[in-house]
């Protein structure tokens, strides 16, 4: 298992941990405005039976620390920018 930890700065005066299955690795994230979402893109070794890496896009609550959005992602996906 892969864990990362985000930490936040002024105002933002906490650290989060969030941890990945041990098969994908990090690609992208950013923060929301107010620090509330953390948007994170992953990738995965091709499975048996799939020629590509598999992409998905996460959002997480920071406050709760649950995934609020999760879905495959397009190969090459970089996270710009999230809205609270």
């Amino acid at each position: 298992m892969f864990c990362a930890s985000i930490a936040l700065r002024q105002p933002f005066a906490v650290k989060r941990m969030g941890c990945l299955d041990g098969a994908e690795s990090f690609v992208d994230s950013t923060l929301s405005p107010n620090g509330r979402f953390a948007a994170i893109t992953t990738q995965r070794a091709p499975r048996s039976g799939v020629a590509e890496l598999e992409w998905r896009l996460r959002v997480v609550s920071l406050a709760t620390g649950k995934v609020v959005f999760d879905e495959a992602a397009e190969p090459g996906l970089m996270v710009r920018a999230i809205s609270d």
